[in-house]
């Protein structure tokens, strides 16, 4: 999956998942950054910012420290606006219901998903080890993944979540 920025015939800027291949961003799953309304910021402004959150892709996060940083980034970027920590904790406030809700009742049934995954026997014992010392029991898990993006085994682990989703 990719995340693709794309604008809509309104000329409003928008952010969606699209899986690997497919080439029309509205058939993604939508992932544009929280309404700036709440905000009551003038018209322009507002549009200004909401704008400047599309730029900054700002979808995850390890810290209250990052997303810090990343709010104010965008906040900078946006015309007309001065980064306050007042308007910057309000951004931040706004992607506060953002944070990722674990569907207890959704356990990976890793050995069926890999079933279905080429790889050699090798992969597959490397991939099981991977997400049993990360603890990956449901996808809300992955935050849990290793750093890095790649591993000694050659499978990268997001891009076997995004498998893990196509196939699902």
């Amino acid at each position: 999956m990719n995340l693709i920025e794309w604008t809509d015939d309104d000329g409003i800027p928008h952010l969606s998942w699209l899986p690997t291949g497919a080439d029309d961003p509205r058939q993604g799953i939508p992932h544009d950054p929280p309404e700036v309304d709440k905000l009551r910021l003038p018209e322009d402004q507002a549009q200004a910012l909401y704008a400047a959150l599309v730029k900054q892709r700002l979808v995850t996060w390890r810290s209250e420290i990052q997303l810090r940083a990343e709010a104010e980034q965008a906040v900078r970027r946006a015309n007309g606006l001065t980064p306050t920590p007042k308007l910057v904790g309000q951004v931040m406030t706004l992607y506060s219901d953002r944070k990722v809700i674990k569907p207890l009742w959704t356990r990976l049934n890793l050995d069926r998903i890999l079933d279905n995954f080429e790889c050699g026997d090798e992969q597959r014992q490397c991939i099981k080890e991977i997400f049993g010392a990360a603890k990956i029991e449901t996808l809300a898990d992955v935050e849990n993944a290793p750093a890095r993006t790649g591993h000694i085994c050659g499978i990268d682990i997001y891009q076997l979540v995004a498998h893990i989703l196509a196939w699902a």
